[in-house]
């Protein structure tokens, strides 16, 4: 068995395992984004902290010119944090203990799907899985998610069956009809 040592992760003082479903068992919820079900995780067994890929490869500096010309920090939570923090891209209040971005000289907080979205490798126009299209978010308004029934702020949205959706995350939970069943209506982390 090839074990994988990630050495360095800011958001956790001990070394990260590459752990694939074979090697922990049951699937574990990321602690930034709190999605589970990822077949690979980083994680420390020892204090049972794991991270999705996705989130384990986050870049720690952004710089989005239409908002500042200061680099975003990814924060990686506030504990003791007493204030709200607002999202300047979709308005909605940050949870201050999940990450997020932010930039401490003027005060701009935003959630991480609102930055690097959550769908950041893919092409416009290209395909994911087999029926799920890529679609730019280019227009002057945007358009409701079937799911969330959020506005999809992100710079893509998906589109299955003739229903937008505007993150994978919500794309996968439409499969999961009970949550239409019994009219609730569930939203994205991102959206509280």
């Amino acid at each position: 068995m090839l074990l994988l040592v990630v050495e360095e992760c800011g958001s956790h003082p001990h070394p990260l395992l590459y752990l694939d479903k074979g090697n922990y068992g049951d699937r574990k919820k990321c602690q930034s984004c709190d999605i589970g079900g990822n077949d690979v995780v980083l994680g420390c067994i020892k204090c049972n902290f794991f991270l999705d890929f996705r989130c384990a490869t986050l870049p720690l500096t952004v710089r989005l010119h239409r908002y500042d010309d200061h680099p975003l920090t990814l924060c990686y939570g506030e504990e003791a944090s007493s204030g709200k923090y607002w999202c300047d891209v979709c308005e909605r209040e940050t949870n201050p203990k999940t990450w997020f971005y932010t930039c401490k000289d003027c005060g701009v907080t935003l959630h991480v799907f609102c930055v690097v979205g959550n769908v950041r490798y893919a092409k416009p126009g290209g395909k994911i899985k087999v029926d799920v299209e890529l679609m730019f978010n280019n227009t002057f308004s945007r358009p409701l998610c079937n799911f969330c029934h959020c506005r999809c702020a992100a710079s893509f949205f998906l589109i299955k069956e003739k229903e937008l959706f505007c993150s994978y995350y919500c794309l996968v939970r439409v499969r999961t009809r009970a949550s239409w069943i019994f009219n609730i209506v569930i939203r994205p982390p991102w959206a509280i």
